[in-house]
């Protein structure tokens, strides 16, 4: 995974209340218990004030593993 992956897994873990150290790398939203709707709701909002952006509502629809937080980080630049 990309050097992307530790803000994106320190990020995840900081929206779900989990260690980083508890997400693996290929973590999906059927993999963390925590990865629930109201978690989803604050990943999402943790990534949008992180990126100083808006998530359209495809981009949350599709939001469902580690790699696509890194991909929405990686695009923002973050």
């Amino acid at each position: 995974m990309s050097g992307a992956a530790g803000p994106a897994r320190a990020l995840l873990g900081k929206a779900l209340g989990l260690s980083p150290a508890a997400i693996a790398d290929d973590a999906t939203v059927h993999d963390l218990e925590q990865w629930d709707s109201l978690g989803h709701m604050r990943l999402v909002a943790a990534i949008e004030a992180e990126t100083g952006t808006i998530l359209s509502a495809e981009q949350i629809l599709a939001l469902s593993s580690l790699p696509d937080v890194v991909r929405i980080l990686t695009r923002s630049g973050k």
